[in-house]
């Protein structure tokens, strides 16, 4: 027994039924001493009410505990079922403890104020209708998660339910699912982008690194160039001193001399 209460799922499952069926006694404690117009009978009607629509805390906490527990327990169906009734017991958390306080405030005012017990105890009662019927409304959901035999329908649309849990902070695991699909295909538009630029790498260059680049190829085309014209230079200076040229000279300078004497 001590060991089936540290596993939260199962103490969910122990008080889930104080905000719905413990609220139901207190509404009907409540009519009935507004019927009698008893002041005590009212109070302690008004008690009940603030105490067991309080009572939804514990049992949201320990949904929520129990939540990645069951489910992997659950079927396809179940697992539809389950993430419809968390989603429902976080929607409707907060008219429960408007309800609480309504309730507290009452109980303080039909202590300090008596001739409002009858008003602001109406306005308890109406807050108590609302939150049975929205507590009839998630019972029905979580009792079919395990049931099957309570399933009489097609399971609930799991579409648009991404949330994070208020009391534990875990993010529900089909709100992750749904946005692994827009990553994957931003990923995927990136690696496109990326083979795009690959196959054009010019087209990734800013203007100013392509002035740069150009202004580079320039000047390894003048220096270019220059190399060349310093080697037909070279080659012209070897030529002018070599043995055959000064032979031809010589032999060019003795045919013209007896020209001369003659």
């Amino acid at each position: 027994m001590l060991k089936a209460l540290n596993q939260p799922e199962y103490v969910h499952i122990l008080i889930n039924h104080l905000p719905l069926t413990g609220l139901l006694v207190s509404l009907i404690a409540l009519i009935l001493a507004l019927l009698r117009r008893k002041r005590t009978s009212i109070m302690i009607g008004l008690l009940l009410a603030g105490i067991f629509a309080g009572s939804v805390w514990p049992v949201i906490y320990y949904g929520e505990k129990g939540y990645e527990r069951v489910l992997p327990m659950a079927d396809e169906d179940g697992t539809a079922y389950l993430k419809h009734h968390m989603a429902l017991g976080n929607r409707w958390a907060p008219l429960y403890y408007i309800t609480s306080l309504a309730a507290f405030l009452g109980l303080l005012t039909s202590w300090k104020f008596p001739r409002y017990m009858r008003i602001s105890s109406s306005i308890v009662s109406a807050l108590t209708i609302l939150s049975l019927i929205a507590g009839a409304t998630i019972a029905e959901f979580g009792g079919k998660i395990r049931h099957q035999e309570f399933r009489t329908g097609p399971p609930p649309s799991t579409a648009g339910m991404e949330h994070e849990h208020k009391g534990g902070g875990i993010e529900m695991k089909h709100g992750a699912a749904q946005n692994q699909a827009p990553l994957m295909s931003g990923q995927h538009s990136m690696g496109g982008e990326a083979a795009m630029t690959s196959q054009n790498p010019d087209s990734s260059k800013d203007p100013d690194a392509m002035q740069l680049e150009a202004s580079r190829l320039q000047l390894e085309a003048s220096r270019l160039q220059l190399e060349v014209s310093r080697m037909q230079l070279e080659k012209a200076g070897l030529e002018a001193s070599s043995p055959s040229n000064q032979t031809m000279k010589a032999e060019s300078s003795k045919a013209v001399q007896p020209a001369h004497h003659h």
